[in-house]
C-alpha cells in the first residue's frame, strides 16, 4: 500500500524535478508522504516518521473568483442583442465554373445566434454551471411551472465529453426563471425543431438544448469560445 504512494510521489517529483512547485502542490507532496510513511511505521518497516519532525508546508487559499458588477451585467446583456460587424480583407474567389474573380474589402453584420443569449441569459439569471447547461435536455424544462429541473452535468473525463452527477447532491434542485427567459426559450425550442426539419437524416441529436450543428450536445468549449468573442467586438467596438 505504502509503496503505490511512494511510486506515485516518485513520479510527480519527476514531473516537477527542476521547477518551482506552488505552495499547494508541495503541501500535497508532504501529506502523501506522510500518508505513506506512517503505512510503513504501521507494517513495521521503520520505526518512526521522519515528516513529524518536519513542519507541513502552508498554503493559503486565494479567492480567485471573477464575477460582473451589476453595470457590467447590464451592458453584457446589452451586447446580446446588439448587432455586429466584421471587416472582411479584400479577397480572390472562385464560382462555380471555376472562374476566379476579386472581393474588395467589405464589412458584414451579424447577430448571436438565439441558443447562445439563451446560455447566458440562463447562466446569469439562474446561477447555473457551464456543464449543468450543456446536460440540459427539452424534458429538463417545465413551461407551465416556468422551472429547469439540474438533475445532470456534463464532464470532461479522459478527453471525452460525458454526462455526470451534479458537483455534489445539494446541487439538484430546481430553478424558476423570469417570464422573459421561458419566452425565450418556447421561441428557441420552435426554431431548433424547424432546423431540425431542415436538415432531414443528418440530425443525430438526443433532444439537448444547447446544440452542434447536427444536433448533438454542443461542446463544452463553445460557451468560452463564444464569451470570448463577445467581449472582443465590444471591446473593438469602444476603441472605435
Amino acid at each position: 500500500f505504502y509503496l503505490d504512494y511512494i511510486d506515485w510521489l516518485r513520479s510527480s517529483c519527476k514531473t516537477a524535478w527542476g521547477k518551482q512547485v506552488t505552495p499547494k502542490t508541495a503541501h500535497s507532496y508532504y501529506t502523501t508522504l506522510r500518508t505513506a510513511l506512517n503505512e510503513a511505521v504501521r507494517e513495521r518497516l521503520i520505526e518512526s516518521n521522519p515528516c513529524r519532525r518536519i513542519a507541513s508546508p502552508k498554503h493559503k487559499r486565494l479567492n480567485k473568483v471573477k464575477y460582473f458588477t451589476l453595470e457590467q451585467i447590464q451592458i453584457f446583456l446589452d451586447l446580446l442583442d446588439t448587432p455586429y460587424f466584421i471587416t472582411y480583407q479584400a479577397h480572390d474567389r472562385t464560382d462555380d465554373t471555376g472562374k476566379s474573380y476579386h472581393v474588395s474589402e467589405y464589412q458584414a453584420q451579424h447577430t448571436i445566434p438565439l441558443q447562445q443569449k439563451i446560455f447566458f441569459y440562463m447562466a446569469l439569471f439562474g446561477g447555473f454551471r457551464r456543464g449543468e447547461l450543456l446536460a440540459l435536455t427539452w424534458d429538463d424544462i417545465d413551461f407551465a411551472e416556468k422551472s429547469v429541473s439540474i438533475t445532470k452535468s456534463t464532464i470532461s473525463y479522459k478527453g471525452k465529453q460525458m454526462e455526470d452527477l451534479t458537483k455534489n447532491y445539494s446541487s439538484m434542485r430546481v430553478v424558476t426563471l423570469p417570464d422573459s427567459i421561458m419566452t425565450m426559450l418556447k421561441n428557441y425550442q420552435i426554431e431548433q425543431k424547424q432546423y431540425k426539419v431542415s436538415i432531414g437524416n443528418q440530425w443525430i441529436g438526443k433532444n439537448y438544448l444547447f446544440i452542434q450543428w447536427n444536433g448533438k450536445q454542443m461542446n463544452l468549449s463553445t460557451p468560452y469560445h463564444a464569451f470570448k468573442k463577445i467581449i472582443k467586438n465590444y471591446n473593438d467596438s469602444v476603441k472605435d
